[in-house]
C-alpha cells in the first residue's frame, strides 16, 4: 500500500512538471496572455484521472471560467501531448479546476488586516 501511494506522489510530481512545461511552451492561445501555475495535482489510483488545480493572476469570477473553459477545451491536446513525453500505461484524463486558496488567503489577510488591533499591555 505505500509503495503504491509513493508510486502515485513520484507520477503525480512528474505530471505536474510536463503539464507546467506544456502550459508555457506549447499552448499558443491568444486568450491566454498570463502565466498559469499548477499548485496541486489529485491522480486517481489507477492513474485514469488527473484533476489538475492551477492558479492566475485573475479576480474577476466570469473571466476564471472562460479560461478554465479554454483549458478544458485544450485537454485533450494537453493529454495527447503529456503521452509524448511520459511512458505511462494509461495516461489520465485531465480535468482542470481554479484552486481558490490563494484568492481566499488573500481575502482573509486582507480583512484581517483591515481589523484595528489596539495593544493591551498587562
Amino acid at each position: 500500500m505505500i509503495k503504491n501511494f509513493n508510486r502515485i506522489l513520484k507520477v503525480s510530481k512528474e505530471i505536474k512538471r510536463e503539464i507546467s512545461l506544456i502550459l508555457q511552451k506549447s499552448i499558443h492561445d491568444p486568450r491566454i496572455n498570463f502565466i498559469i501555475t499548477i499548485s496541486n495535482i489529485e491522480l486517481s489510483r489507477d492513474f485514469s484521472k488527473a484533476k489538475i488545480f492551477v492558479n492566475f493572476l485573475e479576480n474577476n469570477k466570469k473571466n476564471i471560467k472562460n479560461i478554465i473553459n479554454i483549458l478544458q477545451g485544450a485537454a485533450k491536446y494537453i493529454r495527447n501531448l503529456l503521452s509524448k513525453r511520459m511512458i505511462l500505461r494509461k495516461v489520465p484524463i485531465i480535468t482542470f479546476y481554479y484552486d481558490e486558496f490563494f484568492t481566499n488567503a488573500t481575502r482573509i489577510f486582507k480583512v484581517i488586516e483591515g481589523l484595528n488591533v489596539t495593544k493591551v499591555n498587562v
